[in-house]
């Protein structure tokens, strides 16, 4: 009988690979074949509305209670490391995944031409949805940043641990000199616990900063199409690569988090 706790790590580190996997290859091939839809220029929540909005609203729920899948996971996995930083990295994951289901309940009001024909007028619900779509992002971005310096601080551990068992070892066997010995494994040990883990903190700042940066130049494209200053403009790009690249990091970042030992 697989233990609960491992069970419930194992379900969160499948939640963190499908919640990408389906809201982008849905995104992506629900707003190809939408009639009228223009995937550079339209929002992914825009996906709600028209006669195949239910499968947008679908999708946005789905993704969120992945998401929200992997908050627990990670919570799960930080309540006997209490002492590491990951304990609260499942704060804003949860965040993130509760806004998406925020954005599904509240649909977006229709705008920049889509659905063909359907007025642009502002609605109490849509500026809700606005409101909860900001919070996916900023949530997406300070988990970016988490997740990287988690999985450093994990890199370090595991081998602070492999150093102190190998210096175990080396001291079980006859040296001629046991104090150099000791010597050279504590001067290495820090040197090769602190030369890899960075990539992993710089990895997840990259992102984090590619997330904030896209959602920036999405909001002013979108601004000067509404305004006829730029009609047509690539706001839907933007957003879709902010949101794409900190949803697909905090799969790939939470699931190797998730089934390291």
């Amino acid at each position: 009988m697989v233990p609960k706790k491992d069970s419930i790590t194992r379900g969160a580190a499948t939640a963190a690979i499908l919640a990408p996997a389906l809201l982008i290859g849905l995104d992506l091939t629900d707003g190809a074949t939408r009639p009228g839809y223009q995937l550079t220029r339209h929002w992914i929540s825009h996906l709600s509305l028209g006669d195949r909005g239910w499968l947008g609203t679908v999708k946005l729920v789905a993704a969120g209670l992945l998401i929200v899948a992997v908050a627990f996971g990670l919570r799960d996995r930080a309540k006997p490391l209490n002492a590491t930083p990951r304990g609260a990295t499942w704060r804003p994951v949860a965040l993130a995944g509760l806004a998406l289901l925020a954005a599904a309940a509240f649909p977006i009001d229709p705008g920049l031409g889509y659905p063909p024909g359907a007025s642009g007028q502002q609605t109490w619900h849509g500026g809700l949805h606005d409101l909860a779509g900001l919070v996916v992002v900023v949530a997406l971005a300070v988990t970016a940043w988490r997740l990287g310096r988690d999985l450093d601080a994990d890199s370090a551990t595991v081998r602070a641990i492999s150093h102190t068992g190998q210096r175990a070892d080396a001291g079980a066997e006859p040296t001629g000199d046991s104090t150099n010995t000791t010597t050279a494994g504590d001067i290495g040990a820090p040197a090769d616990t602190d030369a890899r883990p960075a990539r992993w903190r710089k990895l997840g700042r990259g992102v984090a900063a590619l997330v904030v940066a896209a959602f920036l130049t999405c909001a002013t494209l979108v601004t000067l199409d509404h305004a006829g200053l730029v009609t047509g403009a690539p706001g839907g790009l933007f957003e879709r690569i902010a949101v794409y690249a900190g949803i697909a990091w905090l799969g790939v970042a939470s699931a190797r988090l998730l089934t390291r030992p």
